[in-house]
């Protein structure tokens, strides 16, 4: 599965893409918890900033859920270099 190979591989951070329409909390909480002991990052997918959902579930998984979330490939290049 996918946790085994992310043991095997040892990445430094895990980039998990995530879907940011209804649910995506309940799906990132599922990999945080599978992946306790990895650095992740969620770039949310297709995401709307004019969209109440898209940013109120972006806002939950990092002030509620200490997530570190991106919604850009250009926030994602920015946090990475």
């Amino acid at each position: 599965d996918t946790a085994t190979l992310i043991d095997v591989l040892q990445p430094d951070t895990v980039l998990v893409v995530a879907d940011p329409a209804l649910g995506v909390i309940h799906d990132v909480r599922l990999v945080v918890d599978a992946l306790w002991n990895r650095t992740l990052t969620v770039a949310l997918n297709r995401f709307d900033p004019h969209a109440p959902q898209h940013v109120a579930s972006r806002d939950w998984l990092i002030e509620r859920d200490d997530v570190d979330v991106v919604t850009t490939p250009g926030e994602l290049a920015a946090r990475w270099a």
